[in-house]
C-alpha cells in the first residue's frame, strides 16, 4: 500500500508539474496601443458643404448649432439641407421642399424690428413635416417642424427661431 501511495504521489506531482509548464508556455503579454480621438468641432457636418448652396443660414447658441443650405430651383421649389447639432445628438434633413401657395398672397413673419414677407416651403415624410419659411428678401429663414409619428426624440431641429444669412 505504501508503494501504491508513493507511485500515486509521484504521478500527481508529475501531472501538476506538466500542467504548470503548459500554462507558462501559453501565456502571452498583450500590449494595447491607442491614440486619442481628435474631433474637429468647427466642422462636424457629415454631408453638408456650404459651397453646394447659394444661400446659407445659421443659428448658433451655447451648445446648439443649426445650419441650412438652400438652392432656389424655381418659385415653387427649393433644394435644402438642414443640419442641427445639439446635445445629445445631431440630425440632418434634406431634399426638395415645395411652396404649395406660390401663386397666392405671401405670408408675414415678425422679428424684433418689424414684419417681413415670407415664402413657405414644405417637405413631408411619413414621420415628420419640415417647413422652411424663407424671407422674400432672402435675409433670414425660420424652420417649422412637426413630428407626425408618436416616437419621442431629443433629436429635433430648432424650430421658430430666426436664422441669419451667412452666405
Amino acid at each position: 500500500m505504501k508503494e501504491y501511495n508513493i507511485i500515486l504521489l509521484i504521478l500527481i506531482l508529475a501531472f501538476i508539474g506538466c500542467k504548470n509548464d503548459n500554462v507558462s508556455k501559453k501565456s502571452k503579454t498583450v500590449e494595447v496601443k491607442s491614440k486619442p480621438i481628435k474631433i474637429d468641432q468647427k466642422n462636424t457636418f457629415t454631408e453638408f458643404s456650404q459651397k453646394d448652396y447659394s444661400l446659407v443660414f445659421q443659428y448658433s447658441a451655447e451648445e446648439v448649432n443649426q445650419v441650412v443650405g438652400i438652392n432656389i430651383l424655381d418659385k415653387k421649389t427649393i433644394k435644402f439641407h438642414l443640419v442641427t447639432e445639439t446635445l445629445p445628438c445631431d440630425k440632418e434633413y434634406w431634399g426638395i421642399a415645395e411652396n404649395k401657395n406660390w401663386n397666392r398672397d405671401g405670408e408675414i413673419d415678425e422679428d424684433e424690428d418689424d414684419g417681413y414677407f415670407v415664402d413657405e416651403y414644405f417637405k413631408e415624410e411619413k414621420e415628420y413635416l419640415v417647413g422652411i419659411r424663407l424671407a422674400t428678401d432672402l435675409s433670414k429663414v425660420k424652420i417649422k417642424y412637426v413630428q407626425k409619428d408618436s416616437l419621442e426624440t431629443d433629436c429635433l431641429p430648432i424650430a421658430g427661431i430666426i436664422m441669419k444669412r451667412i452666405k
